[in-house]
């Protein structure tokens, strides 16, 4: 967007690759209206997830919304085009020579906001009166001062999907019964009500009419797309309603041959398809609301991250049973980023079943026609359409997928984690290493205290809070150790000068010319201080404690016990993660925390776990404290390693799920048309009741969400 501006005032623009294409374009401008150039109009480079210059682990494409561009995320659940809001009477300016437009007042989400994108290395026609830029309709949670706003949007839209799945559901089940009264009691409408054909026809009119009318924006959504022989998760359901309203609209001047068996009314199937794909939009909604409960409620403070430097994610991962290394971790973020196009971005199950719409919905016309034609049968023709068109609907394609996502979010939220969406899964799903501090494993609290030896009384206080010091400086799990000895004499610990740390042995820093060594046995000697022997620690090893020692001066002062106390819920996760193959990335300063350590308290293969030495590990620990201003919000979590494990093993289970849904998906699709193509022109239509097909669509429902759910379980 240009703004007005003067020379004092530098031009700064963010527009990706197209910088440089709009910054040239803009001197331009300035040099036809005779502003002097502004020296060069340096860029300021946008606040991006990743670096640009960092190489990406994976290709994450953009969020998709529905399938073109502009279009509000939320469209493609309600099927309703946001309204614009109205803009205010502004009296018209006297045109400005030399001067650019001023920059428009900031329009609420869901306006409009008009201009032209062009590719770099593509000339501008120029218009020197307008040279605004134009931005796709978007509507999106931009700023914590947008949630008010996006919450009563999602709030409508979940009040406005749940009254269609209502009425929706009671004319399903309507219809159904209808329909299996007029298969199974025949002699019902035949012989016992007085113009019983006729009722018939008018109450499956009147609940096909019920139905087109609450999904009426689905069957819009979805026909309209086949204007470009394309399709989306609407074509095919609002295929088969077409099919279904033809075909009622004829029972009403022909219903007789619908009750004698001739032919069968098929709309019960199609208000079953409108009711699934209304329980999967509302699926969505409702995952959407408890996220965005969750993300305003102040606990979202990290957020999942892939790590970009695959130099350093090879080195991280040395060692490790891993090809290419795709390392998660978390970190702090002040925003959460592409909240609603990430949650209302498709699926591949809603994809697939976009992709084959247009298709079926061909096959189904050419299959109408041609029975119509061959059979010289107006009425026959309309029922193959319509049981063609409905067969052919993948009746759980916004269910398949979002039972299981549903219920991972929800699982993920209750232990402190927000999974968007599909969008996240895709992030995660091939995740193979995660990041962690060794705090994470041990929070405060896990390590214990249990006794001191002294080797020297006099000089034990002051070695106490000189320890406190140098593992006050570095943190570490150690640090709260200290924090538990020297409780209220926070004041008296004196400033560290500087602190090292010596891979597998511990600390070692300077306090006003002392040295001060913190760590094991072997730092000790390596800086040649007497030692007691050896059979003094055996005694406290054997009840699985872990030895410390600290030494002032060249003197070694006291001996720590320390005991790790593993969190059930933190090894527990820590196990799921590596059975689905996640190996651990530990950065620690506490020479007891080593792979065997880890191993055994944790009940994890050793092979599975890497602690990094001491250059590795300062990257690894500027990553995993450093913070952003925004980051896309594909996960947030309340910090702890429990909440991102879980939210991590749900993704990489969850991928399982997608490949067998399109399995079944597909086959459910090619086997039911070439049982209805081959019966129908063979043996007409008596042996296709709605009963048949209601079995038919029954099985392949319960096998595609079992089996999905079962996969999941067992990946």
């Amino acid at each position: 967007m240009v703004y007005r501006h003067s020379d004092s005032v530098q031009f700064v623009v963010m527009a990706g690759k197209f910088t440089a294409t709009v910054r040239r374009e803009y001197e331009n401008i300035r040099r036809i209206r005779g502003i002097p150039p502004t020296g060069g109009g340096k860029t300021q480079p946008a606040d991006t997830e990743r670096s640009a210059a960092a190489p990406i682990p994976k290709t994450v494409p953009a969020p998709k919304t529905e399938k073109s561009a502009g279009k509000n995320p939320a469209e493609k659940i309600t099927g309703q085009k946001p309204v614009p809001e109205k803009a205010e009477a502004q009296p018209e300016e006297p045109k400005k020579p030399l001067e650019l437009k001023p920059p428009k007042e900031k329009k609420k989400l869901g306006a409009r906001i008009k201009g032209i994108f062009s590719a770099e290395g593509d000339v501008f026609d120029i218009n020197e009166d307008e040279f605004v830029e134009e931005k796709p309709e978007i509507a999106d949670y931009g700023s914590e001062e947008d949630a008010d706003e996006i919450r009563n949007d999602i709030n409508y839209n979940f009040s406005k999907v749940f009254a269609r799945t209502i009425v929706l559901a009671v004319t399903s089940v309507l219809s159904v019964v209808i329909a299996v009264m007029a298969q199974v009691m025949p002699s019902l409408f035949n012989d016992i009500l007085r113009n019983g054909w006729l009722i018939y026809g008018i109450i499956s009119f009147l609940l096909t009419a019920t139905a087109f009318f609450a999904g009426r924006y689905t069957i819009v959504n979805g026909l309209m797309a086949l204007r470009h022989i394309k399709g989306n998760s609407d074509t095919a359901p609002a295929v088969a309603a077409l099919g279904s309203a033809i075909q009622s609209v004829t029972a009403l001047f022909l219903p007789d041959v619908y009750v004698n068996g001739t032919y069968h009314l098929y709309s019960c199937l199609a208000v079953l398809a409108l009711l699934f794909n209304s329980v999967g939009k509302l699926l969505i909604i409702k995952r959407t609301a408890d996220n965005f409960r969750f993300l305003c409620s102040g606990k979202a403070r990290l957020a999942g991250k892939i790590f970009s430097d695959d130099a350093n994610a090879n080195k991280f991962c040395t060692g490790l049973p891993i090809h290419r290394p795709i390392i998660a971790y978390m970190k702090k973020s002040r925003f959460m980023s592409n909240f609603l196009h990430l949650s209302y971005a498709s699926d591949p199950v809603e994809d697939n079943a976009a992709f084959l719409a247009p298709f079926t919905a061909v096959l189904s016309l050419m299959c109408g026609i041609a029975y119509g034609v061959m059979r010289s049968d107006f009425v026959g023709g309309v029922c193959s359409f319509a049981l063609t068109s409905f067969i052919t609907v993948p009746i759980c394609s916004l269910v398949a997928l979002n039972i299981p996502m549903k219920n991972l979010c929800s699982s993920s939220l209750r232990k402190g984690a927000m999974v968007v969406g599909y969008e996240a899964v895709n992030q995660f799903c091939d995740t193979n290493a995660i990041m962690l501090e060794s705090a994470q494993l041990y929070p405060k609290g896990s390590i214990i205290l249990s006794g001191i030896k002294p080797f020297n009384e006099s000089k034990l206080n002051d070695a106490l809070l000189a320890g406190a010091s140098v593992s006050f400086a570095v943190g570490g799990a150690m640090s709260h150790v200290f924090e538990t000895i020297i409780q209220d004499r926070r004041h008296m610990v004196p400033p560290v000068d500087s602190v090292s740390y010596d891979d597998e042995m511990g600390l070692s820093g300077w306090i006003g010319g002392q040295r001060i060594l913190l760590g094991n046995r072997e730092l000790m000697e390596k800086h040649n201080i007497d030692m007691p022997p050896t059979s003094v620690e055996e005694k406290y090893r054997r009840m699985g404690n872990e030895i410390a020692y600290i030494s002032m001066s060249g003197e070694l002062i006291a001996m720590f016990v320390l005991t790790y106390k593993v969190d059930r819920g933190i090894a527990h996760a820590l196990r799921e993660l590596t059975d689905n193959g996640v190996s651990l990335i530990v950065r620690t300063i506490d020479p007891n925390i080593t792979q065997e350590h880890i191993a055994r308290k944790f009940s994890i293969y050793q092979r599975c776990i890497k602690i990094l030495p001491t250059g590795l590990g300062t990257i690894c620990h500027n990553e995993l404290t450093g913070s952003e201003r925004s980051s896309r919000a594909y996960v947030a979590t309340n910090g702890r390693v429990t909440a991102f494990a879980a939210a991590l093993t749900g993704c990489i289970r969850i991928r399982s799920t997608v490949t067998i849904a399109k399995i079944i998906q597909v086959l459910a699709i090619v086997l039911g048309f070439m049982l209805v193509s081959v019966i129908s022109f063979v043996s007409g239509f008596e042996k296709l009741g709605g009963v048949e097909l209601l079995l038919y669509t029954g099985f392949w429902c319960a096998a595609l969400i079992l089996v999905s759910a079962v996969a999941r379980k067992l990946s």
